[in-house]
C-alpha cells in the first residue's frame, strides 16, 4: 500500500504512524444547560452509524495517498477500554506531513447505498519514532421527527416520555437510572414531554420536533394512568408515529 499498514495490535517501540479513536456525541439542546449532549455518547449502533473512511494523503508526495475503511465500532470503544487498553486502529506511516479526512456513514446492508452523515478534514505532522494519537468527534445530523396525535377527547391526563429503546446497547456508557432520552422535549406546536398534561388543552393532529438525535426510541405513555409503550426511529425516511389515545394499541 501507498501509506503504511494498518495494525490492530499494540505498535512495536520506536514505531511511527497515527493511532486513530472517534466519538459520537448527541446533539439535542432540550435539556441544557443541565445536561450537556456531547457528555452523552453513543455507541455506534446507538447512532446506527455503519462504517468510517479514513483518507490519508502525504501533503510533500501527492502519490502518496490512500483510504482506509473501518467498522465504527472499531474506533469507538466504551472509556474503559479506552483506559485500559491502546486504541485499535494504528496507521503506519513514515514521519511527513499528511491530510487526513474522516467520512462516517449510517448503517446500510448495502454500503454503496449508506448515506454520508459528516466528514472531517485535518492537517497532521508525524515525526519519525512517534505515535500521533487522534481523537475526533463524529457529529451526525439532528432529524425532524412527528407525533400523529389522535383520540386527546378521549383522555383526561396524559404523560409522554421518550426512552432509549435499549439504553445498554444504544450509549457508549449507559447509566441505569437515565434511561430517558430528554426530559424537556417540546415540539414546535408546544406539547411538553416529560409532565402531565390535561387532555383538554390538546388537539388531534402533528406534534412535530426538528432535532432529534439519530436512532431507536421507545416513546411511553400515560394515558389517564394506564402506562403502555411504542417503539419508532428516527432517521431520514422517518414517517410520523401516529398514536391514538383512545386505544393505543402499544404494549405495556
Amino acid at each position: 500500500c501507498l501509506i503504511g499498514h494498518v495494525a490492530c495490535v499494540l505498535p512495536a517501540p520506536g514505531a511511527t504512524g497515527i493511532e486513530l479513536l472517534w466519538s459520537v456525541p448527541e446533539g439535542n439542546q432540550a435539556d441544557a444547560p443541565a445536561l450537556d449532549p456531547a457528555g452523552r455518547l453513543r455507541s455506534c449502533a446507538g447512532a446506527r452509524l455503519g462504517h468510517v473512511e479514513a483518507e490519508l494523503r502525504d501533503m510533500d508526495a501527492a502519490e502518496r495517498h490512500q483510504t482506509f475503511s473501518f467498522t465504527c465500532a472499531a474506533g469507538n470503544p466504551p472509556s474503559a477500554t479506552r483506559i485500559a487498553e491502546p486504541p485499535e486502529i494504528f496507521i503506519d506511516v513514515r514521519d511527513g506531513r499528511y491530510t487526513l479526512d474522516l467520512r462516517w456513514f449510517g448503517s446500510a446492508r448495502d454500503l454503496d447505498a449508506a448515506p454520508l452523515l459528516g466528514t472531517i478534514h485535518q492537517t497532521l505532522a508525524v515525526t519519525a519514532d512517534t505515535i500521533v494519537p487522534v481523537e475526533l468527534e463524529l457529529r451526525t445530523p439532528l432529524l425532524p421527527w412527528a407525533l400523529d396525535l389522535r383520540g386527546t377527547a378521549a383522555c383526561e391526563q396524559l404523560t409522554l416520555e421518550i426512552l432509549y429503546a435499549d439504553p445498554a446497547a444504544d450509549l457508549l456508557d449507559p447509566d441505569p437510572a437515565l434511561p430517558a432520552y430528554r426530559h424537556n422535549l417540546r415540539s414546535e406546536q408546544g406539547l411538553h414531554f416529560g409532565g402531565p398534561i390535561p387532555c383538554a388543552s390538546l388537539s388531534d393532529g402533528l406534534q412535530s420536533f426538528t432535532d432529534l438525535d439519530r436512532g431507536a426510541y421507545r416513546l411511553l405513555l400515560d394515558i389517564d394512568g394506564r402506562r403502555c409503550e411504542q417503539g419508532f426511529l428516527v432517521d431520514q425516511d422517518s414517517a410520523p408515529l401516529a398514536v391514538d389515545l383512545a386505544k393505543p394499541g402499544c404494549a405495556g
